[in-house]
């Protein structure tokens, strides 16, 4: 008896074929595979599951599910009831391996029917361990971010290819002055100042595409901004973008146009002031104006980085020193006097007041001169002048002294003695020179009363004392 078993044949040719295929992807899936029964039992594990958990497939094997899988996690009653329900389960759970540490797995599960009718259930397993690790750092790189972007002072913005506001942080709000939903209606035109939209916007434009830092102006209530903003072409939500980190340097601005007026202003002082102006620093000329230059008849060029002793006459370098230190330090409000030589070889005086000030980041003295020199030669003459006059005026009174005493032999000398006697006292006394030659030239005026001649005393000790009172010195 024959039977025809050639469809049979086929069809167990086509089996062990589509056996063969489910073998090789099983045993070289990069996955872990595993095949089991709904009541936990592990029937087969592929290599990638024994390298997954670290075992062998026997052992795989004896463990079972509840031996891999992590039975504390949440969320393995909730994976079985939802594959008992609908028959398969895709999601994550905790798994654990032979040295006992856990790791994250994506399983998808679904139940089958084998051959001879039984339930089977299909589980690929794949460790998510870097994926997560990447997900942890990028949340956390995200909450960096989101820390840095919402609480950093600095002004943060995010703008489109149009100029519109998409997005920003509470530093550009406290900059620009406005809220969120104001702002976010706005475009950055709206806070440049008039009559310079043209040219901000093409400066900014350029730096859309390669990025690049500005120093930027806003318009804000009426009054001028200054923002230091690095931009930074990106990607936002799918669209081109730019980012914006800016820096408030509107009081660095003012400051700056604040010492730029302010120096301005020491300019035209220095250059217009009638006396000389000159800084000082580390014993050499730093700045010269032009009366301190012309004093001198030296040439800029040969007095910056020279040191004062090209010009202050040898004599009075170590007074200069000490008055100069003296003012620094408080001690000494008056002006004080000193001589140059000029280029020429000319002496000339001056008076002069010194000031410390800071230049160029350093410690300095600022000095400021006047040329005393044809006050100094009128002072000589009046001296001259003075003390000619006091010679003649000696001259006089002495004459004058004299024909007295001439009239009266009896009062002979009486006036030198008596002049001789005062300037001694005035002398123990202590009293300037000046007063002493005072009562050397006005005592000889000095003549007694008729009631002083007739209580003279014969030694002549009363009129004397008289005298004495006449030249004000009564109090010794």
């Amino acid at each position: 008896m024959v039977q025809d078993i050639t469809e049979r044949k086929m069809i167990e040719d086509n089996l062990r074929e589509s056996e063969e295929r489910y073998r090789a992807l099983f045993e070289n899936c990069l996955d872990a595979v595993l095949l089991t029964a709904p009541d936990g039992r592990i029937l087969s594990a592929n290599t990638a599951a024994c390298r997954m958990f670290g075992r062998t497939e026997q052992e795989i094997c004896q463990l079972g599910l509840s031996g891999i899988a992590d039975i504390t996690d949440p969320l393995l009653p909730v994976a079985l009831t939802e594959r008992s329900r609908t028959g398969k389960f895709r999601g994550e759970l905790t798994f654990i391996r032979k040295d006992g540490t856990r790791f994250p797995g994506e399983i998808s599960s679904a139940i089958f029917k084998d051959q001879d009718g039984h339930d089977r259930t299909s589980t690929i397993i794949r460790d998510v361990t870097e994926r997560k690790q990447m997900e942890e750092v990028l949340r956390e790189s995200k909450e960096r971010y989101r820390t840095l972007f919402e609480r950093t002072s600095n002004p943060i913005l995010v703008i489109d290819t149009e100029g519109n506001y998409v997005s920003c942080n509470e530093g550009v709000l406290k900059f620009l002055e406005c809220t969120r939903h104001e702002l976010l209606e706005k475009n950055v035109r709206d806070f440049i100042p008039p009559g310079k939209e043209r040219q901000v916007i093409e400066d900014h434009k350029a730096l859309w595409d390669v990025g690049g830092t500005r120093e930027t102006e806003y318009y804000v209530h009426g009054e001028v901004k200054n923002l230091e903003l690095t931009i930074t072409p990106a990607i936002w939500h799918g669209k081109r973008v730019v980012f914006g980190i800016g820096k408030d340097i509107t009081k660095r601005k003012q400051l700056e146009k604040a010492l730029q007026e302010s120096e301005e202003l020491y300019r035209v002082l220095t250059e217009k002031s009638i006396a000389g102006v000159y800084v000082v620093q580390d014993g050499k000329f730093q700045f010269l104006n032009n009366n301190a230059i012309v004093y001198t008849g030296y040439t800029i060029e040969e007095l910056i980085g020279a040191k004062m002793t090209i010009v202050v006459h040898p004599e009075d370098w170590e007074q200069l020193k000490r008055c100069v230190k003296e003012m620094l330090r408080g001690e000494r409000m008056s002006p004080y006097e000193f001589r140059i030589i000029t280029k020429e070889g000319h002496i000339r005086w001056f008076m002069e007041t010194a000031t410390s000030i800071i230049w160029k980041r350093r410690r300095a003295v600022l000095g400021n001169c006047m040329d005393i020199t044809e006050r100094k030669a009128a002072e000589e003459k009046l001296q001259l002048s003075t003390e000619r006059l006091r010679k003649v005026f000696s001259g006089t009174i002495q004459a004058i002294s004299v024909a007295v005493e001439t009239r009266d032999p009896y009062t002979a000398g009486h006036q030198k003695r008596v002049t001789d006697l005062a300037r001694t006292i005035a002398s123990e006394m202590g009293l300037p020179g000046e007063t002493i030659d005072a009562i050397r030239r006005c005592c000889p005026y000095g003549e007694p009363d008729s009631r002083h001649r007739e209580d003279r005393h014969p030694c002549g000790d009363t009129y004397q004392t008289l005298e004495i009172d006449t030249c004000g010195v009564r109090n010794y």
